[in-house]
């Protein structure tokens, strides 16, 4: 498949989670009262995931592996492309270097991410005074916007910029990530907050779909 069928299949996948976002706190809202009931249901929730995912079957090749019998030769070379940390560092294509941008920058990202969201909460209920209400519906609008992105937007930007125009669309992904959560947190003005989010979403999903 080429970049732009990849990129909407991308976005599909993108779409549900950005929607999942939005009708998640919508449920815990309505249908739990205490924290302790809705720790509870994120758990049912939780091992019903993981049930799904235990019982999707197995890819076609490896199945047609299985099947066959021809294990050996084969069964080596799908354990040496499995992904894990120490293949990770064996890289040895061409683009290892890329691959490598890539790597340190989904990991710079995941950082950011959860340094942000370890002070966001308290800084909500300091200065705009949010409580569960709030914060579902806030979670909801990052839910709509995300799967917007991720399901239209992303796929008409990528489309525009072409494949030669990737990195510029990455570094001005990763500057508006940067400058609308500074914004954000430093911002009185709640409108001025959510409109930094509506960059910033739009900016992830973009970047997640070109990554």
């Amino acid at each position: 498949t080429n970049t732009i069928s990849r990129s909407g299949s991308v976005g599909k996948l993108g779409m549900v989670a950005g929607i999942s976002f939005m009708v998640g706190p919508m449920i815990s809202a309505f249908a739990t009262k205490t924290f302790q009931s809705a720790t509870v249901l994120a758990i049912i929730f939780t091992l019903a995931s993981g049930l799904t995912v235990y019982l999707l079957p197995l890819p076609v090749l490896l199945s047609d592996i299985k099947q066959i019998g021809e294990k050996n030769d084969t069964l080596t070379n799908l354990t040496n492309s499995e992904f894990t940390l120490t293949n990770m560092f064996k890289l040895r294509t061409t683009k290892a270097r890329a691959a490598m941008t890539l790597l340190v920058l989904r990991l710079n990202m995941a950082l950011a991410f959860h340094i942000f969201n370890t002070i966001w909460p308290a800084s909500l209920k300091m200065r705009f005074h949010f409580g569960p209400s709030e914060h579902a519906m806030f979670m909801s609008f990052i839910g709509v916007v995300y799967a917007f992105s991720q399901g239209f937007v992303a796929k008409r930007v990528i489309q525009f910029c072409g494949s030669e125009r990737k990195v510029y669309v990455i570094m001005s992904c990763c500057a508006i990530l940067g400058a609308g959560r500074y914004v954000a947190y430093y911002t009185l003005s709640i409108h001025i907050m959510y409109s930094s989010f509506l960059f910033i979403i739009n900016a992830l999903g973009i970047l997640n779909t070109v990554i």
